[in-house]
C-alpha cells in the first residue's frame, strides 16, 4: 500500500528473468494541503501561491520526485500508479467533483518517461493513450456508465519495454436500463419483462399525479434506484394573484404551474381535506 506523501519515492520491486518493474503509488494529492510538503521533499522554495497551487502543480512535483528515484535504478521499466484526473479523459456522473473548471484536472505530459500508466479516480474505462489507461471501476456507478463495458486489464513487459496490455471484460453482476412511460405501461407493459431484474431509472409521463409510484414500480422493478416525475412551468408565479386566492386555489394553482395542468377532482378533495384537518388542529391549538 503506498497512500502517504512520504511513499510515493518508495516503489515495489518486481523482478521476473531479465525483466525489473519499479512500481510507483501516487495517492490523490489535494493542492491545498500537499504543495508545500512537495516542495520541502524537492529541497525547493514554494514560489506558487496557495491560490495557485493546483492539482497540475502538485503531480508534477510528484513526478519530478518520482523520476530523479527511477533514474537510479538504470534501464527498467516503471509503473505509476495514479489518483488523478487527466486532460483529455472522460468523467461520469459518480466522481466527485474536487474544482471548478479545469483546476482539477492534471495535463497527460506529466505522464511522459513511465512505461505505463495505471490511472484511477475516473470510473469510465478509457484510453487515453497506448501507455496510459483508466482500467475504470469493477462495478457501474452511475447510470451514465450503463453502456460501458467494465474490464480488467493485464499488462505485459519484456524488460524495459511494455510488450502488450489484454482487457478482460467483467459480466455484469445486474443491469442497468432507463425506462420511461406512463405508469399504468411501465406496471403492465411486457416490453420491460427482460429488464425486470434490472437497476431502474424510471421517468413517468403521465400529466396526473400518480399516487406511491416509486412503491408501486418497485413490486415489478425490485431494484430500481430512481424516479424521475415530469416537470412543467408555466411562467413567473403571480404572487398579487396568489395573494387573493383561497387556500384550496393556492394548492391547486401550485399543481398547475409545477405540471402544466389544472389538479384533477381527486386531488382538489385531497387538499381540501388536508386544509380542514390542519385548520382545526390550529383552532384547537389556539
Amino acid at each position: 500500500m503506498r497512500t502517504k506523501l512520504s511513499d510515493i519515492t518508495r516503489p515495489v520491486m518486481l523482478e521476473k528473468g531479465s525483466t525489473k518493474i519499479a512500481i510507483y503509488g501516487i495517492p490523490y494529492l489535494d493542492p491545498g494541503t500537499t504543495n508545500h510538503h512537495l516542495d520541502a521533499m524537492l529541497k525547493r522554495n514554494n514560489d506558487l501561491a496557495m491560490t495557485e497551487a493546483t492539482h497540475d502543480v502538485v503531480l508534477r512535483k510528484a513526478t519530478d520526485l518520482i523520476k530523479a528515484d527511477l533514474a537510479q535504478h538504470g534501464d527498467i521499466a516503471s509503473i505509476v500508479m495514479a489518483h488523478a484526473w487527466f486532460t483529455g479523459a472522460e468523467p461520469s456522473e459518480s466522481e466527485r467533483v474536487v474544482a471548478v473548471g479545469g483546476l482539477n484536472n492534471a495535463g497527460m505530459s506529466i505522464l511522459n518517461g513511465f512505461t505505463y500508466g495505471a490511472l484511477g479516480h475516473l470510473h469510465k474505462p478509457q484510453d487515453p493513450d497506448e501507455h496510459l489507461r483508466y482500467s475504470g471501476s469493477p462495478i457501474k456507478y452511475s447510470f451514465s456508465e450503463k453502456d460501458k463495458n467494465k474490464r480488467v486489464l493485464i499488462a505485459d513487459f519484456h524488460r524495459s519495454k511494455l510488450t502488450k496490455v489484454t482487457e478482460i471484460n467483467i459480466p455484469d453482476h445486474r443491469g442497468m436500463t432507463d425506462i420511461e412511460g406512463t405508469l399504468d405501461d411501465l406496471l403492465t407493459s411486457r416490453a420491460w419483462d427482460d429488464v425486470q431484474g434490472h437497476f431502474i431509472r424510471a421517468k413517468l409521463t403521465d400529466t396526473t399525479t400518480q399516487v406511491h409510484a416509486m412503491d408501486q414500480l418497485r413490486s415489478r422493478f425490485p431494484h430500481i434506484l430512481r424516479l424521475e416525475l415530469p416537470t412543467i412551468s408555466t411562467g413567473p408565479v403571480d404572487w398579487d394573484k396568489i395573494d387573493k386566492e383561497s387556500p384550496i386555489d393556492v394548492c391547486c394553482s401550485f399543481v398547475e404551474f409545477v405540471r402544466g395542468n389544472e389538479a384533477t377532482p381527486w386531488e382538489r378533495e385531497q387538499f381540501d381535506g388536508a386544509i380542514v384537518a390542519t385548520s382545526a388542529m390550529a383552532t384547537k391549538d389556539n
